[in-house]
C-alpha cells in the first residue's frame, strides 16, 4: 500500500505557491474487497482502490476555500490549489475558522489494525459467507437466505496542516450484511455486523440470528394494554443513540438546530442514563487516531447521570469559545460521533424482566427519518414484541412510537447489565414506564 504522507506534503506545498496563509491536507488512501453469494450458492468478488482527498486553504482575508476529491488518476496539485483559493476569494472571511492547533496525536494502542491480514485469503472470506448462508437455511422452519455481503476496507489516513501537524493512521474495517426472506409472507430481514477485526465478523452467526428473529416475527400476538412496561433491547438502543448524537453537536445547539439549546447543565433524561462518546476506546468501530481536521479526540460526557452534559466542538466553535476541539468533526464539516457507551445497571434482565409481567418490547426500530432533533421529538415505527415476564409470547407487528425524545429518555426506570457491543454502541436494556405504542 502506497504511503500517501509525500502526496499530502505536495498538496499543501502547491497551496503554499497558490498565496494561502493556511492549508490542510487529508489524503485517505487503501482497497477495498466486496464479495457477495445468493442463496443459489453464487459467489461473486469485486476488488477496488480507495483514494480520497480534502484540501482546505484559507487566504490573506481569512477566508476558507475547499476542495475534494475522489480520484486520484491525472490530479494536478497546482491547479487543485488554484480551484481551493477561487472558492475561497468567493466566500466571506472568518478569523476562527483555519486550522486547529498542534495536539498530540496517539500513534499505537488504538487497536483499530487488525494483525491478521497479512495471512488472510480469499478462502477464510468465502467460509463466512458460505457458514451464514448454510446457518440462515436451516435455523428455522420457513426463512431462507437472500443473499450475504462481505465487505473489508483496509485505509491509510494521512494528514498534515501547516499548524505543524502531520499524522498518519492505519486500519482495518470488516462488514458482513445478511439478508433472509420468510417464504410464506415474502418479508424480509436485513442486518449487518462489523467491526475492526476479521475474527469478530467471522464468529458472529448472524445468518442463524437473522432467521430466527424473522420467525419470531411470525407468530402474531396482541399488544398487551393498559398501563405496561417498555423494553428496549440492546440492539434498539444502539440503533437509535447515533441518531439522537446530533444533538449535541455545539454548532447545532449553538445554531438554535437542536433541542438541546438552552439545556446544557440541566436534566433532560433519567438519572440513571449516562452515555460517554469515546473515540478512542482502543479496537471499537469508530476510534480513530484523529478526525478529518487532524484533531485527537477527547472523551465526552453527553450525559451525566441524567444531566445534559458536554458538546461536540469543531475547530471553528472551539476557537471562538477559546476551548480544544473534541476531535469529531468530517472534512465536509460534518459531526462525526465516535463510540457511544451506555453505562450499564448492576441488574440482569433474568432478574428484572419475572416482575415486570405482561410488557412490550422494542425488538428494533424499522426507520429513524421521523428523528427530529429540531423540535426533539421520535415518530418511529418500531418492531414491537408482547412479552410476558422473560418470555416473548408473540410479535405485536410494526407499531409507532411517538413521543418527545426527553420524554423518552426521562422514562427510563432501569438500566441492565447485559451490555454488549453493538456497531459502535456499547448498549444494554432499558426498561422504560410511561411511554406506550401506538
Amino acid at each position: 500500500m502506497r504511503d500517501p504522507r509525500p502526496d499530502t506534503a505536495t498538496f499543501l506545498q502547491a497551496c503554499r505557491d497558490a498565496g494561502a496563509t493556511d492549508v490542510e491536507v487529508l489524503i485517505v488512501e487503501g482497497t477495498e474487497i466486496s464479495m457477495s453469494a445468493d442463496r443459489n450458492g453464487r459467489t461473486r468478488k469485486e476488488p477496488a482502490e480507495v483514494w480520497e482527498a480534502s484540501v482546505r486553504v484559507v487566504d490573506r482575508r481569512g477566508a476558507v476555500g475547499r476542495v475534494a476529491l475522489t480520484r486520484r488518476s491525472r490530479v494536478d496539485p497546482g491547479k487543485v490549489a488554484r480551484r481551493a483559493m477561487d472558492r475561497a476569494a468567493a466566500a466571506s472571511p472568518d478569523p476562527d475558522d483555519g486550522p486547529a492547533v498542534r495536539l498530540d496525536v496517539p500513534d499505537r494502542g488504538l487497536g483499530i489494525l487488525d494483525p491478521r491480514l497479512e495471512v488472510m485469503d480469499d478462502d477464510a472470506r468465502v467460509e463466512v459467507i458460505e457458514s451464514n448462508l448454510e446457518g440462515a437455511e436451516g435455523a428455522a422452519e420457513g426463512i431462507e437466505p437472500e443473499s450475504f455481503v462481505y465487505r473489508e476496507r483496509v485505509l491509510t489516513r494521512s494528514f498534515r496542516s501547516t499548524r505543524g501537524v502531520v499524522a498518519t493512521e492505519r486500519s482495518s474495517r470488516f462488514e458482513l450484511t445478511g439478508t433472509v426472506r420468510d417464504r410464506r409472507t415474502g418479508q424480509v430481514l436485513t442486518d449487518a455486523v462489523d467491526s475492526r477485526h476479521f475474527a469478530d465478523v467471522a464468529s458472529v452467526p448472524l445468518g442463524v440470528d437473522l432467521a430466527r428473529r424473522l420467525a419470531g416475527y411470525g407468530v402474531e400476538a396482541p399488544l398487551p394494554t393498559g398501563n405496561v412496561a417498555l423494553l428496549l433491547d440492546p440492539l434498539a438502543v444502539a440503533r437509535l443513540l447515533p441518531a439522537l448524537a446530533p444533538a449535541f453537536s455545539g454548532e447545532a445547539i449553538e445554531a438554535g438546530t437542536s433541542f438541546l439549546t438552552g439545556w446544557i447543565g440541566q436534566r433532560v433524561a433519567s438519572s440513571r442514563l449516562h452515555i460517554l462518546d469515546d473515540a478512542a476506546a482502543p479496537g471499537a468501530l469508530e476510534t480513530r487516531a484523529f478526525d478529518d481536521r487532524g484533531v485527537p479526540a477527547m472523551p465526552i460526557p453527553l450525559l451525566r447521570e441524567g444531566v445534559c452534559g458536554s458538546t461536540y466542538l469543531g475547530p471553528r466553535l472551539a476557537r471562538r469559545r477559546n476551548q480544544r476541539p473534541t476531535g469529531h468533526e468530517r472534512a465536509d464539516g460534518s459531526l462525526w460521533p465516535g463510540n457511544l457507551i451506555v453505562r450499564s445497571g448492576t441488574r440482569s434482565r433474568n432478574m428484572l424482566l419475572p416482575d415486570l409481567g405482561a410488557h412490550v418490547a422494542i425488538a428494533d426500530f424499522l426507520d429513524l427519518s421521523g428523528v427530529d432533533l429540531a423540535a426533539g421529538t421520535l415518530d418511529l415505527p418500531v418492531m414491537a414484541l408482547a412479552m410476558d415476564g422473560p418470555q416473548v409470547v408473540g410479535c405485536a407487528g410494526p407499531r409507532r412510537l411517538q413521543c418527545a425524545i426527553p420524554d423518552l429518555l426521562s422514562a427510563v426506570v432501569h438500566v441492565c447489565s447485559d451490555q454488549e457491543r453493538i456497531r459502535n454502541v456499547d448498549a444494554c436494556t432499558w426498561i422504560l414506564e410511561g411511554i406506550a405504542l401506538g
